[in-house]
């Protein structure tokens, strides 16, 4: 007799197409995790603290860049940017930099950061609607 192994989840998903979302969700849920952890974060709305990674490396970006939504912006990284404000990221937060669309337009480089720039004012004007 095949025993399920302790934690694993033992429901059967007969819709593959259910099945394919839940792979997706969990995928960016890791890459979001992976994303947070690599430049010191513990959450997706908190600020990094003074000195980047708590495992003592150097930050991967400039320390003014605080906030998780501001150093996906300024890394151009569109996919990070929309998982972001996905999970509540504050688009109107500032830093020393300015706030995560300010940040993607100074970086933008020959459309580097169009996709990113672009989902930051659709947030935008999402939020200045709601208000």
């Amino acid at each position: 007799m095949n025993l399920p192994l302790r934690g694993m989840n033992t429901r059967k998903i007969s819709d593959p197409h259910q099945e394919r979302t839940l792979q997706a969700t969990a995928r960016k849920a890791q890459l979001l995790q992976d994303f947070l952890h690599r430049h010191g974060f513990s959450d997706s709305n908190s600020p990094r603290g003074v000195g980047g990674c708590p495992h003592g490396h150097a930050p991967k970006v400039k320390m003014e860049y605080a906030m998780p939504l501001h150093v996906a912006a300024q890394l151009g990284d569109q996919e990070i940017v929309q998982l972001l404000l996905k999970s509540g990221a504050d688009a109107l937060a500032t830093t020393g930099g300015g706030t995560a669309l300010e940040i993607a337009e100074e970086m933008n480089c020959d459309g580097s950061h169009r996709g990113v720039i672009l989902l930051l004012r659709e947030s935008l004007k999402m939020h200045s609607v709601c208000l």
